[in-house]
């Protein structure tokens, strides 16, 4: 990761993060095998943009809104689904059998 993108994406974290403390490691987010799965995805065609782990696992402000059919952008998951995070931005799958929502801000 080059010095302007890493820059960009901590500016892009600090202005989405919450004013509750919530207890989790501060500092350079590190990629975990969810995060490279991510990237791959994306490099495999146009994707949502996904917002950094900080943001992601912030456990402030993650609700599930209804919008257009859209392809579940979890990775290894090929449903669709009419949800997203209001806060990411990002389609994910809630329903009786995957719950890529609640996996989606854990890992």
């Amino acid at each position: 990761m080059n010095l302007c993108k890493f820059r960009l994406e901590l500016a892009n974290a600090l202005c989405n993060l919450g004013l509750h403390s919530n207890g989790t490691k501060r500092g350079r987010p590190s990629f975990s095998s969810l995060e490279a799965e991510l990237q791959l995805k994306k490099k495999r065609g146009p994707a949502q943009t996904v917002p950094p782990k900080d943001v992601r696992q912030d456990k402030i402000d993650h609700w599930q809104k209804w919008g257009d059919r859209a392809r579940c952008k979890y990775p290894n998951c090929k449903g669709y689904t009419f949800t997203y995070c209001e806060k990411c931005r990002v389609s994910l799958c809630y329903n009786r059998d995957n719950n890529c929502f609640y996996k989606f801000h854990q890992e």
